[in-house]
């Protein structure tokens, strides 16, 4: 499967593309940073967990909040299951904002900084999300 050009990039291609083949780790890393990295996303997926981010280890800054989103699920050889989630780097004051509404299916949107082939992370900085009216 190759990436669409000029066309929008849905959290199901994105994860067809790197999750759907047999990429080993460092493949899959390698295409992330040749057709993904810094690509501005708009996803859906379900708030799973907020937490303070501590660490400027994978987004430029510490502070602020980190949002959990499971955007997809991959078939696993070893757990049945394997959540994609996207980890979005939001503001100090969206943890309280989000709270209430852990578990619900929302709109968020970012910059793809970095892929964890291991976890099926995918990390999203300068990110917001789209309240539910």
């Amino acid at each position: 499967v190759e990436p669409s050009k000029g066309v929008k990039l849905s959290a199901k291609e994105f994860c067809d593309v790197l999750f759907g083949d047999s990429l080993s780790s460092f493949q899959l890393t390698q295409r992330f940073e040749s057709d993904y990295l810094d690509k501005t996303i708009r996803w859906k997926g379900r708030l799973v967990k907020l937490e303070r981010n501590y660490s400027a280890f994978v987004f430029e800054e510490s502070g602020g909040t980190k949002a959990s989103f499971e955007i997809d699920e991959r078939p696993s050889p070893y757990y049945g299951v394997d959540k994609v989630t996207a980890i979005v780097h939001l503001s100090e004051s969206a943890r309280d904002e989000l709270s209430p509404l852990v578990d619900q299916h929302l709109e968020f949107s970012g910059v793809l900084v970095k892929i964890d082939s291991l976890m099926r992370n995918v990390y999203v900085d300068s990110g917001s999300v789209v309240r539910p009216s």
